[in-house]
């Protein structure tokens, strides 16, 4: 294990957790987990006008991209698959964490491993950036088996080998009020960025 992804892990394995008979993939968020309060509003960033939150902290944001605010409760409640979980997304991204295990996915090439919708139809290609985080094979194999079809895996799902690339899964505002506005997959973490 490398440092950055003993960092990320605490050197261990995260705790899995099970339902129906299935494993959870570490990523998806639990019934006990939502979305804090946080007033939106606008303010001026490196780019020019953006959005943020009135008391924000640094921890807020990252690449300077504004993240939902969520309470913690990993495996408390019902798993909202397919939902996403911004916060373990962040770190399985920035420390090449398995969407899956929540365990490193090293591999002796130094590539990794990603499974994603293929957009248009297409094939994946080498060097494409994602916001999705790596896999191990086998544990690739285990979503594609059982994630439900509604996560887009099972149809137009792909795999390719390269590194990752920042990105994730933000809040969606209407830009006149700044008021959230839900996704429909019930997270209250809005669309994809």
């Amino acid at each position: 294990m490398t440092a950055l992804a003993e960092t990320a892990t605490g050197g261990r394995t995260p705790k899995q957790f099970f339902w129906n008979g299935k494993r959870v993939p570490y990523i998806v968020p639990w019934s006990g987990e939502q979305p804090l309060p946080g007033k939106l509003v606008h303010r001026r960033g490196p780019g020019g006008l953006a959005l943020g939150y009135a008391d924000e902290i640094p921890g807020d944001r990252f690449r300077d991209v504004l993240w939902i605010r969520m309470s913690g409760g990993l495996g408390k409640g019902r798993p909202n698959m397919p939902g996403v979980d911004p916060l373990r997304q962040r770190r399985c991204v920035n420390h090449f964490l398995c969407q899956v295990c929540g365990c490193p996915t090293e591999r002796r090439d130094g590539r990794h491993l990603f499974l994603m919708h293929a957009a248009g139809g297409r094939a994946i290609s080498e060097g494409e950036r994602t916001q999705t985080p790596p896999v191990h094979g086998e544990c690739a194999r285990e979503a594609v088996r059982d994630c439900p079809p509604s996560a887009g895996i099972h149809r137009g799902t792909g795999g390719g080998c390269g590194r990752a690339a920042p990105g994730g899964r933000g809040i969606t505002v209407r830009p006149s009020t700044v008021d959230h506005v839900p996704d429909s997959g019930g997270t209250g973490a809005g669309r994809r960025t």
